[in-house]
C-alpha cells in the first residue's frame, strides 16, 4: 500500500514536519527515496534549528514495525497520521 507521496510537494506537505511533535505517529520517507518506500514511526524527541528553536531539524523516531530507533531529518516527514497532546 503506497502512502500518498507526491514526487512535488504542495506548500502544505512541505510544512508537515514544522507541526510534528513528540508522541506523534508519522509516515517517514528520505526525500530520494520512491513513494512507495515509506514507513511508520512514533517520534520521541525532537532538536530545534540553532537559529530558531521553534523550528524542527531532527527528530528521533522508533520505527514501530521493527522498535529500531532512528535519528532522521525533520523532512522525512511525509504526513502526520496521529496527533497527541503531550507537552513538549
Amino acid at each position: 500500500m503506497a502512502f500518498p507521496i507526491s514526487k512535488t510537494l504542495t506548500s502544505d506537505e512541505e510544512l508537515n514536519f514544522l507541526s510534528a511533535k513528540c508522541g506523534d505517529f508519522v509516515a517517514l520517507s528520505s526525500p530520494q527515496s520512491s513513494p512507495d518506500d515509506w514507513w511508520v514511526g512514533m517520534i520521541i524527541s525532537q532538536v530545534g534549528s540553532s537559529i530558531n528553536p521553534s523550528i524542527n531539524t531532527l527528530f528521533q523516531v522508533i520505527n514501530i514495525d521493527t522498535g529500531i530507533v532512528k535519528v532522521v531529518n525533520a523532512d522525512f516527514v511525509r504526513g502526520i497520521i496521529q496527533t497527541t497532546n503531550l507537552k513538549t
